[in-house]
Order: structure tokens, then sequence, then C-alpha cells
């Protein structure tokens, strides 16, 4: 029996895999994992980014409504501190589990 290489039933030498060239398989399975993380990466940062500005949208549209509504009430009535203080208590009451604080300089 010889040690350079297994013969085939057939009575050939079976062909060797080349050193340093991948087999169809394995490129494939390489490009199709690649190609995969890639998608879920682009599909994360895009649903992050979208979720971002959401956020930052809703929370401007709050802080916007807030800055509306104790406008009207200065506008409304500039001395009566009262106002101010029933609007707060409103909004404390509805929103008893929400931390929302405005602070008016």
């Amino acid at each position: 029996m010889s040690s350079k290489g297994a013969e085939h039933p057939t009575g050939t030498r079976a062909a060797r895999p080349t050193p340093g060239v991948w087999s169809i398989t394995g490129r494939l399975t390489v490009l199709y994992t690649a190609s995969a993380g890639g998608m879920l990466l682009l599909s994360a940062v895009f649903l992050y980014w979208v979720l971002a500005s959401n956020l930052a949208r809703e929370s401007q549209q709050v802080l916007e409504d807030k800055i509306h509504v104790v406008h009207s009430i200065l506008r409304d009535r500039p001395y009566d501190r009262g106002g101010l203080e029933d609007e707060v208590q409103s909004e404390a009451v509805a929103h008893k589990y929400m931390k929302h604080y405005v602070r008016v300089l």
C-alpha cells in the first residue's frame, strides 16, 4: 500500500482538494452568512434610527404642548398663581405614574 494517495474503487486515484481553495459549498456558506448578517445589521440600524427619531419627535411635541398650555395660562391670567398651581395639580392627577418635570424661568 502506498501512502501517496488513496485509490478509488475503480482503480483511479481520488483527486485531492488543492490547499487554499475553498469548495463551492464553503464559499456559498460564507457568502450567505455574510449577506444575512449584513441585512440584519442594516435593519437593526434602520429600526434604531426610526425609534430614536420618533421618540425625539414625541418628546418635542409633549414639551411644545406643555409650553403652549403654560403660555396661555400666563397670557390670560398673568398675576394669578392659582391657575398655574391648578394646571400642575391636574397634570399630577392625570399622569400619576408618569414622570414629567417642567421648570419655567
